[in-house]
């Protein structure tokens, strides 16, 4: 039986009161496995229908699974085609089609690591949207663009700056995502190691966290737009007090949100009008999760500071001829090129806030698609995930077993009747990577950071 801190327990029980014993059975239970299908990528079921259990009600392609597969070894994983994520924090895409945006819009998100949210914002968000996930942590970030790699979502922008690097960033989004350092209680049942971290101490050290974040981040919102504050915590001094602070500036209003009774969201009151929004273990399937939406109402008194002049990091690419020889240019989006002649593919808006950013911090877009090497294309692994963008004639569909081979960068087989040159690999129509065909050897760009090593 799994041993909670004293302390934790004495909180819960205050806050559930008749219902803290429901809680701690809960706490006991296995947490469930679930995935969030790219709906951009994929229409079925990646899986076996036996492996289906049921759909996770607050998320329109979630699905929760009776056992847990081996998803490195499947393609379709690597392709995009899904993504493993804890069910609660689903609901974020559900409260992105609740705020209605009508038109293309600019998110942050602050914390971005390891991209779950971030993958449901770009896919839950208009099309044209551009999100920048920004992660302090380089060991995380690495796995953020990873995971944002395989989505294969375009405009997708990343940094890597801390709050205080941000000061002077003027209000150009739309919606700000924080999913804040926290405690982690909510996750305690999943992960049994977490409990040995917690102590009233650290939990201290998580509202200071917080506080430095929303001292800056919130600024950022444009008049009108929305932030989504969430963590995977239960106590208040992280969740509806932090709510409460924003609010008694006067700058915000707090937003409510109507879910469906069946769905065990519990709602959660605090002062000056705060409302969020709490999953329990016993009363929803995932872990514990807090959210809460909030309107920028204040009147911006941003004052931009004096920035040294920063030339354009694009221009519109050259060389469109052997470029489009492999991608499909759509008129929402552009090649673009750096000054070292990297291709990007892009939209203008992306462009702009690219060029807002970077004279404050290293900004890297995730669409960087290739490279020019005299008047020749050297493809990028990230075009390949990019769904639609390479063109068909370059695709070659593999089975399970030689896509597996691929990935683990081991021989395969391909029919000779392909022409030479730059090709994809394809399983089941998606891409996962490319391939050079010589005359007597196939070169494999699978990259070497991403390969099966398991056996």
């Amino acid at each position: 039986m799994t041993q909670f801190p004293p302390l934790f327990l004495n909180t819960m029980k205050e806050i559930l009161q008749d219902q803290f014993h429901d809680f701690l059975e809960a706490s006991q239970a296995v947490s469930p496995i679930s995935i969030r299908m790219n709906h951009k990528k994929l229409v079925d079921f990646p899986f076996d229908q036996e492996l289906l259990e049921k759909k996770v009600p607050w998320a329109k392609n979630g699905y929760y699974l009776r056992k847990r597969p081996s998803f490195i070894e499947d393609p379709m994983w690597h392709a995009g085609a899904y993504y493993v994520q804890e069910p609660s924090s689903m609901v974020i895409g559900c409260i992105c089609q609740m705020l209605s945006f009508t038109n293309s819009i600019t998110c942050l998100d602050f914390c971005a690591a390891p991209g779950g949210k971030t993958s449901d914002l770009a896919n839950s968000l208009p099309c044209g949207s551009v999100v920048v996930a920004n992660e302090v942590i380089p060991s995380r970030r690495a796995i953020l663009e990873e995971n944002l790699e395989k989505w294969g979502a375009k405009d997708i922008l990343v940094t890597g700056s801390d709050a205080s690097k941000w000061e002077n960033v003027p209000p150009i989004f739309d919606l700000i995502l924080i999913d804040a350092p926290c405690s982690g209680e909510g996750m305690f049942r999943k992960d049994p190691k977490s409990i040995n971290e917690w102590s009233s101490t650290n939990q201290n050290i998580c509202v200071q966290r917080q506080s430095k974040i929303l001292d800056i981040i919130p600024d950022k919102c444009k008049e009108d737009g929305y932030l989504i504050y969430s963590t995977c915590t239960f106590n208040p001094h992280e969740n509806i007090e932090r709510i409460e602070g924003l609010l008694s500036t006067g700058d915000w209003s707090s937003q409510e949100l109507v879910f469906p009774t069946e769905w065990g969201i519990t709602n959660i009151k605090g002062n000056h009008g705060a409302v969020g929004y709490q999953f329990y273990w016993h009363k929803t399937e995932g872990e514990g999760f807090f959210v809460s939406v909030l309107k920028r109402i204040g009147k911006q008194n941003f004052k931009e500071s004096k920035q040294k002049n920063v030339t354009n990091t694009f221009s519109p690419a050259s060389h469109l001829n052997e470029i489009e020889k492999y991608f499909i240019n759509s008129h929402n989006y552009s090649f673009w090129e750096d000054k070292l002649k990297n291709i990007y593919y892009m939209s203008p808006q992306a462009i702009e806030v690219y060029d807002i950013l970077n004279k404050l911090m290293i900004v890297k877009s995730l669409c960087k698609i290739a490279s020019l090497i005299g008047n020749k294309i050297i493809p990028e692994h990230a075009s390949a995930l990019v769904y639609g963008l390479v063109k068909e004639n370059h695709n070659i569909s593999v089975g399970l077993e030689d896509a597996v081979s691929y990935l683990r960068r081991q021989n395969f087989t391909i029919p000779s009747t392909h022409d030479k040159g730059w090709k994809t690999i394809a399983y089941k129509g998606l891409n996962i990577g490319w391939v050079k065909l010589l005359d007597n050897r196939i070169n494999n760009y699978y990259p070497k950071r991403y390969q099966i090593l398991k056996k």
